[in-house]
């Protein structure tokens, strides 16, 4: 599996980089349908930016809201949809989502592509 891609299993633990220096995606599965994603710093620590941070849901162009899932701030996505991590209105990471066959067995993943088109200051 390539290393930019999050399976849906349950119990599952990525860290994925971003385009933002500061930020980092921790994505954990916690169903075969459901994913939190929480913003993390360089070690793995979750963080509160002051910079506007918006999660979107690329088909309906939606802000998805945090809520609090074992005390930390998180978003929850689906693999139903795609998204788009944005900060101060500049996209910094896409998670493309998708349904596929492997081995036999339907599995769901995301995979986590960064904007390197965006410079922050």
């Amino acid at each position: 599996m390539s290393e930019n891609i999050f399976s849906y299993m349950a119990g599952e633990t990525r860290v994925f980089g971003t385009s933002h220096d500061n930020i980092q995606v921790n994505i954990e599965g916690l169903n075969e349908d459901v994913t939190r994603v929480i913003l993390v710093d360089k070690n793995e620590s979750p963080i509160n930016t002051t910079e506007k941070v918006e999660f979107i849901n690329k088909a309906t162009k939606n802000g998805i809201s945090p809520v609090e899932v074992k005390g930390q701030k998180s978003y929850l996505i689906t693999w139903i949809n795609s998204y788009e991590l944005c900060i101060a209105y500049a996209t910094i990471t896409n998670l493309s989502s998708s349904l596929e066959l492997l081995q036999g067995m339907v599995s769901s993943t995301v995979e986590v592509i960064q904007n390197y088109n965006y410079q922050f200051p």
